[in-house]
């Protein structure tokens, strides 16, 4: 038996108690991120972010994520775009024998994201396993993207990827709660948004200069102060928080110190 072989991997992963899906999904990651990563054309043409950074990132501690989260950079994300990404991807000698074949795509078109959903099987001959990665393209114009050593479950090897920014991440974390206040369904987001800034370095005026670029210049609200206050109304809003309360908190800190810490945050810069 192949130690390329998608079941293999599989059980090399799996440990008791873990989610059988998310460890299928975490084998296609490092499979889709290790393939990249021969490619240098192809890592200069994307920015991850998402559940994918905050594994790492938080070394483990924020669990597998079920999908891949990356914006384009300067290449289309129409289907003849990933198509093509896709099928440079299949080129790489690493795992040569799994191939990646485009199940579905579909257009996302929300209030606060444009771009693809794309439906990827990986398959061994054998076996198929299913991942889904969302594209979007990279816009941002005052921070430019990081970089951190990935660790691969797989071989347990480290690659350099790039990342989004935390300014960056700090924005899109917060402007989901401004925007929507206490329908926010990405609850999730708050906890992410908590450890980037509690335990990563940022440049507040950055982030000021995303949102206000975002949110106020746009015409999206008038003036941060209403931003600010929105913010925390929402971080404030007992019934809000008791729904938050109920989410897998992965942090390990109460749901009460987190949004204190947010809401000082928010007082203290806005």
């Amino acid at each position: 038996m192949t130690k390329n072989n998608l079941d293999f991997m599989y059980r090399r992963i799996f440990k008791p108690g873990d989610n059988p899906e998310r460890v299928k999904q975490k084998v296609c990651q490092d499979i889709f991120i290790s393939k990249l990563t021969t490619n240098k054309d192809l890592v200069d043409k994307v920015v991850f972010k998402g559940g994918v950074v905050m594994y790492e990132l938080t070394s483990g501690k924020r669990g597998y994520t079920k999908d891949i989260d990356l914006d384009f950079i300067k290449h289309s994300i129409e289907p003849e775009g990933i198509t093509n990404f896709i099928n440079q991807l299949n080129q790489s000698r690493i795992y040569d024998n799994i191939t990646i074949q485009i199940i579905s795509t579909k257009p996302l078109n929300q209030e606060d994201y444009h771009g693809t959903r794309v439906e990827l099987e990986f398959d061994d001959i054998t076996t198929t396993f299913t991942l889904f990665v969302d594209i979007g393209v990279y816009l941002d114009k005052v921070s430019i993207p990081d970089k951190i050593d990935y660790e691969l479950k797989l071989s347990s090897n480290t690659v350099e990827i790039p990342i989004d920014s935390n300014n960056l991440s700090i924005y899109e974390k917060m402007s989901t709660f401004a925007k929507f206040s206490t329908d926010n369904e990405r609850v999730h987001d708050l906890f992410d948004l908590y450890w980037r800034l509690r335990y990563m370095d940022y440049d507040i005026k950055k982030v000021l200069l995303i949102l206000d670029q975002r949110l106020v210049y746009s015409g999206y609200f008038k003036r941060r102060e209403i931003i600010k206050q929105r913010l925390i109304d929402t971080f404030t809003d007992g019934d809000y928080l008791k729904e938050i309360e109920l989410e897998d908190n992965w942090t390990g800190v109460r749901v009460e110190k987190i949004v204190a810490y947010i809401v000082e945050f928010v007082n203290t810069n806005f």
